[in-house]
């Protein structure tokens, strides 16, 4: 789940900035423009690092039901 999470949210961002640098776009976060590749690449990561965190909740949540479940015997 953790490598899926990460991929699938790093892929999303680099379509998304591809996206925008094709469009003529530049990408603001937290008031700093990206523009060009930079912006993509900057958004691939920014993407990714969400995606870990994502999987990382939902491997530690599941984990947990998995435990709990297996301690109610």
């Amino acid at each position: 789940m953790l490598k899926w999470c990460t991929v699938v949210f790093a892929a999303t961002g680099f379509i998304l900035g591809t996206l925008s640098l094709v469009t003529g776009n530049t990408m603001s976060i937290n008031g700093t423009a990206f523009g060009g590749w930079s912006g993509v690449w900057t958004l691939t990561f920014a993407l990714g690092v969400a995606g870990f965190m994502f999987g990382l909740i939902g491997f530690l949540v599941l984990s947990a039901i998995g435990i709990a479940a297996s301690n109610g015997k």
